[in-house]
């Protein structure tokens, strides 16, 4: 290994732990009260090395968007390859539900808690493509649904479809996430939970035929 490999590989280290102190810090207080210099304390490291990296406090938090969303992102990419929208949205449901409950802190970042939200000029991805965003991919995916004639004629709005799903999905992965340790709550196992939510919502929206 070179030195610039060595260095590359070092900052790419740092970069790293100064990402997963931010997003720690993000999601356990608001986000006016989270400085640079505590997320670099937190990390092991001064201020000028954050700033060194990220520049602002707006931009650590949009490389914690970039990686984060992107995770989700490419857990989507899995799916994409399944023919039948109905039964892609299915499996992208499950796939949401699981990336959220093994990246808890991921998720309550991206979907729990309060944040500068890039402009559509600063974000490294097409927040329209959903070659590269997740809310366009799945869309995408209730739009071909749609135009296949799979759902009720009332139920064209993709965008409204995609909501309702995804605020199924965001419930439940919520209250997992928030009172899964509740012992007074006799939760059922979070997995076989989102099997039957997602069912029965799609269920609800497809022709009867269906």
């Amino acid at each position: 290994m070179t030195v610039e490999q060595r260095r590359e590989q070092e900052r790419a280290r740092v970069r790293e732990a100064l990402i997963d102190a931010g997003r720690a810090m993000f999601v356990s207080r608001p986000y006016d009260e989270v400085t640079l210099r505590a997320v670099a304390k937190k990390a092991g490291y001064s201020a000028p090395t954050i700033l060194n990296h990220f520049g602002s406090k707006e931009g650590l938090i949009f490389a914690i968007c970039e990686l984060d969303y992107g995770a989700l992102r490419a857990r989507f990419e899995r799916i994409a390859k399944v023919a039948d929208p109905v039964e892609r949205l299915r499996k992208l449901g499950m796939a949401y539900v699981e990336f959220a409950m093994e990246n808890p802190h991921h998720y309550r970042f991206m979907f729990m808690s309060e944040h500068p939200i890039p402009d559509p000029g600063q974000y490294p991805i097409d927040r329209n493509n959903p070659d590269q965003d997740a809310y366009a991919f799945f869309r995408a995916t209730v739009a071909e649904a749609i135009a296949a004639g799979r759902f009720r004629d009332e139920y064209d709005d993709p965008d409204m479809i995609a909501q309702v799903l995804w605020s199924g999905g965001h419930g439940l992965v919520s209250l997992h996430l928030t009172k899964g340790n509740d012992p007074c709550l006799p939760f059922r196992p979070v997995k076989a939970t989102a099997d039957v939510l997602t069912d029965a919502t799609l269920r609800g929206l497809l022709k009867e035929e269906e």
